[in-house]
């Protein structure tokens, strides 16, 4: 049976006897349990609580993974439904979008205004600026390399069977642009990549 001990002004201490022990408590303690709580057990997550706690990465993970689809060509051209993709990642629409906020940004998908994302294929014309741009900042890397470094010319050799084309020229045109020390060099070498992958594929029957 608790009884009420008063310490000071206001300050009640109620002391709760059971079995062979007395403690001291607030009164707090003692109130019964709260609507949908048992009792001595942590109440669940509430939904808000639950949306706080979602991985923080999702919308990184949205985005590694659209990035590839669309680079390696699972993703063809074409409107993306934006909650199907969530779907699809089981995930919600917020990170799904965030990440397509960024492939805009790199000019991986289009955003036209009242019709939401979509992939696009590249014209011939945009292909061709596409190669020769890309091709003027490796060129300029290489010319960059030559005169530093000033290489004895090497016997010619027969060029390396490829495993997969178009992932070895992304990787080497990344490492070339590396060796500069230009972080935005390399940014935009990357990015140029990304958007040729496909058509890199056709490269070793040209």
């Amino acid at each position: 049976v608790p009884g009420v001990m008063t310490t000071g002004p206001h300050r009640p201490v109620i002391l709760r006897v059971g079995g062979d022990f007395m403690e001291k408590c607030r009164p707090s303690d003692v109130r019964g349990p709260r609507r949908g709580r048992s009792s001595g057990k942590p109440a669940a997550a509430s939904t808000t609580e639950t949306i706080a706690m979602a991985d923080p990465s999702a919308a990184e993970r949205a985005y590694q993974r659209l990035k590839n689809d669309i680079v390696k060509g699972a993703l063809p051209a074409g409107a993306l439904d934006v909650r199907a993709i969530g779907d699809r990642l089981r995930m919600s629409v917020t990170p799904v979008r965030e990440a397509l906020a960024r492939l805009n940004a790199e000019r991986l998908v289009n955003l036209a205004p009242h019709q939401g994302y979509a992939v696009t294929a590249p014209s011939a014309q945009r292909l061709e600026s596409l190669y020769d741009l890309a091709g003027l900042l490796v060129d300029a890397c290489l010319e960059r390399i030559k005169t530093a470094w000033a290489p004895k010319s090497a016997p010619g050799h027969a060029l390396p069977a490829y495993g997969n084309y178009p992932d070895d020229m992304t990787a080497l045109h990344r490492e070339i642009a590396i060796s500069q020390g230009n972080i935005e060099l390399t940014e935009q070498i990357v990015a140029l990549n990304d958007r040729l992958f496909l058509a890199r594929r056709c490269e070793p029957q040209l």
